[in-house]
């Protein structure tokens, strides 16, 4: 298979042209890591940090104050 080379330019990149199983693809990925997951403690993190006597609450005041 051969790969083309792209440069770092716009003109270099409108070349590309997307392959046709990729556009016509059903796959999805759904990604929920975000800042929440820094305490790895999931999603949910943002409201039960305010939910006094939740352990997520306990990790929050303890780690980063009230």
């Amino acid at each position: 298979m051969n790969q083309p080379t792209f440069e770092p330019t716009w003109d270099s990149l409108k070349q590309y042209t997307c392959p046709d199983w990729f556009r016509d693809a059903k796959f999805g990925i759904w990604a929920h890591w975000g800042p929440q997951c820094g305490p790895m403690v999931g999603d949910w993190y943002a409201r039960n940090m305010y939910t006094q006597g939740h352990q997520q609450y306990e990790h929050h005041c303890r780690t980063y104050g009230h």
